[in-house]
């Protein structure tokens, strides 16, 4: 009887410490992939440069940094295969932008999709 609730006790407590474990969703399912609808301007590239690229002190404002703002499509549209190879540098690289890290691939194959299909105003 004894070796019994020894045996349970043992079993109980391996569950309890198996039972626990943290959640991260690329080990649970890989990578989800990207989204594999077309990006439009005005609902991807926008906000990803906005808030990527056009943070006050950087793109934007009165005084852009390198004199370069990114207000309106055309701006974005005329600057875009230049801010796609600035995108795809290594970390690490002077170039990189943003340059405190890289973006998401997803959003970068976003970016590119986008220029791809002729920069649209959309």
């Amino acid at each position: 009887m004894m070796r019994m609730r020894a045996g349970l006790l043992v079993l109980t407590l391996c569950m309890g410490v198996t039972g626990c474990y943290y959640d991260v969703e690329e080990t649970l399912y890989g990578e989800q992939g990207c989204d594999p609808t077309p990006a439009t301007f005005g609902g991807v590239i926008e906000p990803l440069v906005a808030s990527n690229c056009a943070e006050p002190g950087c793109h934007s404002g009165p005084s852009p940094a390198a004199g370069i703002a990114f207000g309106e499509h055309a701006d974005v549209a005329a600057m875009a295969p230049l801010m796609l190879e600035r995108m795809n540098r290594n970390p690490g690289d002077a170039g990189l932008m943003p340059p405190n890290r890289k973006l998401d691939t997803c959003d970068i194959a976003a970016f590119d999709q986008w220029l791809a299909d002729g920069a649209p105003n959309n």
